[in-house]
């Protein structure tokens, strides 16, 4: 089944991501991160993909963007013992990531305005539980319509030794339209800090000659977490 179109050409598009890092405990080692979406209206579909998009009100744009993923990767003394992209995907292109997460091994719940997925990684004894939750804010309209989505990440680690646990966002600077390729996009990373919290992420600037829009990804800073912007200025061949 085809999943995505393909333009020829060696063009180039830009990437960004956002990667958090927390050390867990043995047993009983469990802690939660929440990482930010911001944009018009994106929706994922039943397999987890980023794949409808409305950046202009009543218009609708259905394109799989194969490189928005995330990814986990766990290392024990030092060393990377599991890396992998979560999703079911092979796709033809990003040949040096590891694609192909087992199904078997997911379970996705759905109760609006959040759905979650539950990963149970495959011989590693540690389980992440992703929630991704639409704000609704009750008696406030207003603010329950901005174009934000949380992800709340919670890993659970059933190991017998401390295991070091990354999740990577990464994220197009686009929608996976002809227009991607066009050039002239850019990616800033920010911090921005208040009442005591502090948030880093990356803004994506997309430019068209009509309609552009900037993407944001962050996730917040706390003691327990590493919070760092690999990609800020990558590209990547699709």
């Amino acid at each position: 089944m085809e999943r995505e179109k393909r333009y020829p050409g060696d063009e180039e598009i830009r990437l960004s991501s956002v990667l958090f890092t927390a050390d867990l405990c043995t047993q009983q080692g469990h802690v939660n991160e929440v990482m930010d979406r911001s944009d018009a209206s994106q929706k994922r579909g039943w397999w987890i993909e980023f794949c409808r998009w409305q950046l202009n009100p009543g218009l609708y744009h259905y394109e799989t963007v194969i490189a928005n993923q995330f990814t986990v990767c766990l290392r024990c003394k030092g060393q990377t013992i599991y890396q992998q992209v979560l999703s079911v995907e092979r796709p033809s292109s990003l040949q040096g990531w590891n694609w192909g997460y087992c199904g078997h091994y997911a379970f996705y719940h759905a109760l609006y305005p959040r759905a979650w997925l539950v990963y149970e990684l495959p011989g590693q004894s540690v389980v992440l539980t992703c929630r991704q939750v639409s704000p609704v804010i009750p008696h406030d309209y207003k603010d329950s319509s901005l174009p934000v989505g949380v992800f709340i990440w919670e890993v659970e680690n059933g190991r017998d030794e401390d295991v070091e646990v990354s999740i990577m966002f990464s994220l197009q600077n686009g929608m996976g339209a002809k227009e991607d390729r066009s050039g002239g996009h850019w990616n800033e990373p920010f911090t921005f800090q208040k009442d005591g919290e502090r948030v880093a992420g990356v803004l994506l600037h997309h430019c068209p000659a009509m309609n552009p829009f900037t993407l944001a990804i962050s996730a917040r800073e706390k003691n327990e977490f590493i919070v760092a912007n690999p990609g800020g200025t990558q590209t990547e061949e699709m």
